[in-house]
């Protein structure tokens, strides 16, 4: 085979794996869709014998996003995803699995001391950096919890978010896939 044939193999082979392992572009709509789909490994859910537990990996855009909407301009995207950006963000769900919740937890526990029960392994164990509390109560079962964390040194490397207790129910561990947030497509501005 000559040289030149070679070379335009090689050229080939080199930009199909190029073109392969470009990342898609979405618009706002389809990036959120995404992103909330649990077949794409950026939710997970997880039961005990008394609870529900559902967490979403969230990225810089996503929460951008949810703060401008879908009909944003380019700029103001711009500057929130440069303010989210250095963390990384998951919503929590927690859900009694009991119709009648025998032990409402306090507000106080709930806001402030469910925080240390929290942490993110992902090479290094990782404590919240910000813990949010959405108080729903009276209106929805469903107890969300903002969370963000410094971003691990090892970017692609499963997350595992450690619950050591709510209430009292046992130990949980919610595992995020790295190939999942990998995968992660691009957003078309």
């Amino acid at each position: 085979m000559n040289c030149k044939l070679k070379y335009l193999i090689l050229l080939v082979a080199i930009s199909g794996g190029l073109v392969h392992c470009t990342k898609s572009q979405l618009s706002a709509k389809e990036y959120l869709s995404y992103c909330n789909s649990s077949e794409n490994g950026l939710i997970v859910n997880t039961e005990t014998d008394s609870f529900k537990y559902s967490l979403q990996y969230r990225t810089p855009v996503y929460q951008a996003l949810i703060e401008s909407g879908i009909n944003y301009k380019k700029e103001q995207l711009g500057k929130l995803v440069e303010e989210y950006s250095g963390l990384e963000y998951y919503l929590l769900t927690i859900q009694s699995k009991s119709m009648q919740s025998k032990a409402e937890p306090n507000l106080k526990y709930l806001s402030f001391d469910l925080q240390n029960a929290i942490s993110l392994w992902a090479t290094d164990t990782l404590n919240p950096v910000m813990f949010q509390f959405e108080n729903s109560s009276g209106v929805s079962p469903l107890k969300k919890f903002s969370l963000a964390f410094e971003i691990p040194r090892d970017s692609i490397i499963d997350r595992q978010l450690i619950i050591d207790h709510y209430l009292n129910d046992q130990r949980v561990q919610l595992l995020i896939p790295g190939s999942a947030i990998q995968n992660l497509p691009n957003i078309r501005l």
